[in-house]
């Protein structure tokens, strides 16, 4: 898979290059004219990380490409971080080094080639292979279905269950508190017929409760 993975790297980023840089231009005059190198605030972090991309190839090189020497100062600094592991690299073998770097080697190239066969040499050729191979060529353009799988399998699911607490909430919650509310404003309604602040109203609802009182009692 990481023999695959640098072969399919080193094609889309030189397809990148080639069709940013080679070729036929892309625009019109209006655009062209608005063309203009990088400021520097883009240029000076951009040539940072491009020094630092060519030192870190150079981190944990084999003992075979330095004649048995152990120059991997970095990665012994990184020891008390890593344990065990940080070592282990260099019990292999020479020639599996050789091989396995090798065979990176061949799939990067293999993969530059077919950028430069599909989009410099050739550029009708990805569209002539997409028409011959429908099928394929919708795989790859939705990028094998991931986003959807991913939308069906979690985000689908995480949705609908937000929905489902936000309407008990709603529901629930909010019509507990809602009841609660309008249970009290309709109490105070009720007791503002009785509670009028009348002494003759009072009396009234006095006489009347001795009266039920007797009539219940008796």
């Amino acid at each position: 898979m990481g023999v695959v993975a640098a072969g399919m790297t080193a094609f889309y980023m030189f397809r990148l290059l080639l069709r940013a840089f080679y070729g036929e231009a892309r625009y019109g005059e209006e655009a062209a004219h608005h063309l203009h190198e990088s400021p520097r605030a883009m240029a000076v972090p951009l040539m940072v990380l491009g020094v630092l991309s060519v030192v870190g190839g150079w981190v944990g090189i084999p003992r075979s490409l330095s004649f048995g020497a152990d120059l991997n100062a970095f990665e012994h600094y990184l020891a008390p971080v890593f344990g065990e592991t940080a070592g282990q690299a260099g019990t292999h073998s020479p020639g599996l080094e050789w091989g396995l770097m090798v065979l990176a080697l061949a799939a990067v190239g293999a993969g530059i080639l077919l950028a430069a066969r599909f989009y410099l040499q050739k550029p009708e050729l990805p569209e002539t292979i997409a028409q011959r191979f429908p099928t394929l060529a919708r795989l790859i353009l939705n990028k094998y279905y991931v986003d959807e799988l991913y939308q069906k399998i979690l985000i689908g699911p995480y949705e609908r269950l937000c929905e489902a607490f936000n309407a008990f909430d709603k529901t629930v919650v909010d019509g507990m508190v809602n009841a609660t509310g309008t249970g009290a404003e309709v109490a105070s309604q009720i007791l503002k017929l009785f509670q009028t602040g009348s002494v003759r109203n009072y009396a009234l609802f006095l006489f009347l409760g001795a009266l039920a009182l007797l009539w219940y009692l008796g």
